[in-house]
Order: structure tokens, then C-alpha cells, then sequence
């Protein structure tokens, strides 16, 4: 740990660099020695507004540091450095990898850190947050409502959305403009055996997967599973 001083004049405590060697007196008692009240009032203000705005600079960079959090975040969220020492994680949906927002990135380790609530877990875009089972899972249990996605296994799903190239097979809409679903082609009720096989799935958006189970024959009440009285 650095060496802490106690300012001789002011009582203030700080690192070496903060003070006027050999004297232990702080920088700031120095500058304002010969100011009036109303200067070292003004001079405290101007220094917090520069701290303010440096700290503000620091956070507006368009990218995290990988050296700064990585080290943080966890092996779910496989950070990774680009150069430029720059932070790259995965999508907790579909898997693929992109640069978080600092504000993104922070609310994560504070989630892991025990600071806030919830999983804030990375997400490419809005589709792939719309389309997780487990986002808002807290809030929305399975059930809540009706959705045209049935889950499937996350890693079969990452295989196949990159087979596919991110886009719906029907309509060729990327998942950075729409919420993309993994669909099986043969019912996993009437199929069980290929249920994670990858040839039996395809890559559909929200509105082709509903188009597609509404024709006769792959409509959701055909393959329910039957239950015997």
C-alpha cells in the first residue's frame, strides 16, 4: 500500500505525489497561502469541477478496457482482448461476440459484486434480449404469458443461428433488427430422438416462427404431446 501523510497545516491525509517535498505540507496548502477566503473558495470549486469533467472524459471513451474488467466478469461471459487493449464478451444468447457500453459493462459487475439486483447479463441487441428464456425470468416466470419460442438447447441454438449467419431462412432478417428463434422441423413430442440433432432445426424470426405453426399440421395444438386418460 502507498504511504499516507498528514498535511501539517490543513490536517488532510494523501499519498507522496500529493505533497510539497521535503515540507509536509499538501500542494493545495501551498497554492492558496497567499489567497483571501473568497480565492480559496473559488479555487476548491474550479478544482472539483476539473475532477468532475475528467471523470466524465474517463467514461465517455467509446469502449471498456479489457485490462480494467475483465478480471471482474466471470468465465459465463468469456471476456476477451481485442487490440488496443479493448474488451470483447459473448452474447448470453446467441453466442456470438461484440464490444459491450462501458454503462453495460459496469452494471454487470455490480450485479456480481452482490451491489445491485438482477443478472444484467451481455446482449448483442434487443432481439437477443427479447428472445432469452431467461431475461426478466424473475419478474415473468415461465407461463406468464404466451410465446411463440420454445426453448431449446443453448448451445444448439448458438450452433445453429451461426450455421444460418444470424438471419431468419425465411425472410433473411439479421438478429441485430429482429428477435430470431431456433425452430425443429420435426416436433420434439413426435421426434424426441432428434431433438438436439442440428439437421433437424432451422433459424426463423418472431413473425415467421408464429407464420409457420400456424399451418396445418405444425400447429401447436397438433404437436402437443398427448396424454392418455
Amino acid at each position: 500500500m502507498p504511504e499516507v501523510i498528514v498535511c501539517n497545516k490543513c490536517g488532510k491525509e494523501g499519498v507522496p505525489h500529493e505533497f510539497v517535498k521535503p515540507s509536509k505540507i499538501c500542494k493545495d496548502c501551498c497554492r492558496t497561502r497567499r489567497m483571501n477566503e473568497k480565492e480559496k473558495e473559488e479555487y476548491f470549486i474550479n478544482k472539483e469541477i476539473k475532477l468532475r469533467k475528467k471523470i466524465s472524459n474517463l467514461y465517455k471513451k467509446p469502449y471498456p478496457k479489457y485490462s480494467l474488467y475483465a478480471h471482474k466478469l466471470t468465465i459465463d461471459d468469456s471476456p476477451v482482448r481485442l487490440p488496443g487493449n479493448i474488451l470483447w464478451v459473448k452474447c448470453a444468447y446467441c453466442g456470438r461476440y461484440y464490444i459491450p457500453t462501458i454503462h453495460h459493462v459496469r452494471n454487470r459487475i455490480n450485479v456480481l459484486s452482490g451491489i445491485c439486483t438482477g443478472e444484467s447479463r451481455f446482449y448483442c441487441s434487443k432481439g437477443c434480449k427479447s428472445a432469452c428464456p431467461t431475461f426478466n425470468r424473475k419478474f415473468y416466470p415461465a407461463g406468464f404469458k404466451k410465446s411463440s419460442s420454445r426453448e431449446v438447447q443453448p448451445e444448439l441454438r448458438q450452433l445453429r443461428l451461426k450455421l444460418d449467419n444470424y438471419r431468419c431462412q425465411k425472410c433473411w432478417v439479421s438478429i441485430d433488427n429482429s428477435e430470431l428463434h431456433c425452430h425443429h422441423i420435426t416436433g420434439v413430442e413426435q421426434n424426441p430422438i432428434e431433438s438436439a440433432d442440428l439437421d433437424n432445426t432451422i433459424i426463423l424470426c418472431k413473425n415467421c416462427h408464429k407464420w409457420v405453426h400456424s399451418q396445418k399440421g405444425c400447429n401447436y395444438f397438433e404437436l402437443r404431446c398427448s396424454r392418455s386418460s
